[in-house]
């Protein structure tokens, strides 16, 4: 994973099979090549196409926002395509959508699979079709598993395989997206493998192999938006002054890839000056992984009591409930990433 920094932005490339290392010339354009979708920030779904100089109308996607808490985009399904809206999550592997008649899928769209032509249900030897269960942090959803045909801007994918879904808990059936689409390693993968990006790779070569992603804090900033790229990046967001981070992907444990694994050598919490470290949450190391399907910060159990002390040190809180507490009253957090980054919070 590389970060390029700048003006409390941070963007962040994920390299994916194989692994490739840039040298210094291949950084300096600032837009490169790719599919680029935007996000926007909404209170409703937007139609507003958002262009760069690299971008043609196959390529550019407009994507929405919602809250700071949901990046959400335009993943096309079937023969007709079928538009729903999507997380593109990089801490799972599966994809799956609502299917037509789901009853527990709250406002969500639902995918018609009689609607396409391209559209094949898994079935077992026994004729019956396969079903299916993932589970997250906000609930499960279960359904049948098929493949299909997607398209992710001017980039199409033939015979995915995915999840249509029929029950979605309660938080999950509340969120504004209509499913996910997963964007980690195969050994997360339940349903959908190959994954997208082993199918993106095979089926488009040329594409380069590797994401970027920029989840903009101000949903104001309409000439920066929140953004991925699929094989490409855009330096114009990071400004002149960029400071570039490098921090390797670990594979922990046997077998394949999960997550998007870094190495955290330290999460401190610094004195009122920012200047020295009262408290560190990883004082041996740990590991955390880049997951853009959630908005929170989660750190080791055993050190949850020990932060908390300290973030609401001389201020009247009741665990995380603060009474007449500014956010200038908290202290700043510091992020250390394997080898030598220093990120603060």
């Amino acid at each position: 994973i590389t970060m390029a920094t700048g003006m409390r932005t941070v963007l962040f490339f994920l390299f994916f099979f194989p692994i490739k290392t840039f040298q210094n010339s291949e950084f300096s354009s600032e837009v490169n090549n790719g599919v680029k979708i935007g996000l926007t920030k909404q209170t409703k779904r937007s139609s507003r196409r958002l262009k760069t100089s690299n971008d043609d109308d196959t390529g550019a996607i407009s994507l929405t926002d919602y809250y700071n808490n949901q990046y959400v985009g335009t993943l096309s399904v079937g023969t007709p395509s079928q538009n729903l809206q999507v997380v593109f999550d990089t801490g799972s592997s599966d994809v799956w959508i609502p299917g037509k008649g789901c009853t527990a899928c709250g406002h969500h769209s639902t995918f018609d699979s009689d609607s396409s032509s391209s559209y094949a249900s898994v079935l077992s030897s026994h004729g019956s079709q396969v079903s299916f269960e993932v589970t997250y942090g906000s609930g499960k959803v279960t359904g049948f598993e098929a493949t299909e045909s997607f398209a992710i801007g001017q980039f199409s994918i033939d015979s995915v395989s995915f999840g249509i879904v029929e029950y979605e808990d309660d938080e999950i059936s509340s969120f504004m997206m209509d499913g996910i689409a997963g964007l980690a390693f195969k050994g997360l993968s339940m349903v959908t493998s190959p994954t997208l990006l082993e199918l993106l790779h095979t089926q488009h070569p040329d594409m380069g192999n590797y994401f970027s992603l920029f989840l903009s804090n101000d949903p104001l900033d309409a000439k920066h938006p929140s953004s991925l790229w699929l094989g490409g990046y855009d330096l114009s967001i990071v400004g002149d002054n960029a400071t570039w981070h490098y921090t390797p992907v670990i594979k922990r444990g046997y077998g394949d890839f999960k997550y998007w694994t870094v190495k955290a050598n330290a999460i401190n919490v610094m004195n009122s000056a920012g200047s020295t470290a009262v408290y560190n949450a990883c004082p041996e190391g740990c590991y955390a992984i880049v997951d853009s399907g959630t908005s929170g910060l989660a750190i080791p159990s055993s050190a949850y009591p020990g932060l908390l002390k300290e973030v609401t040190k001389g201020l009247r809180c009741n665990d995380i409930t603060c009474t007449g507490a500014a956010i200038g009253d908290f202290p700043d957090l510091q992020f250390s990433l394997a080898p030598d980054n220093v990120l603060p919070l």
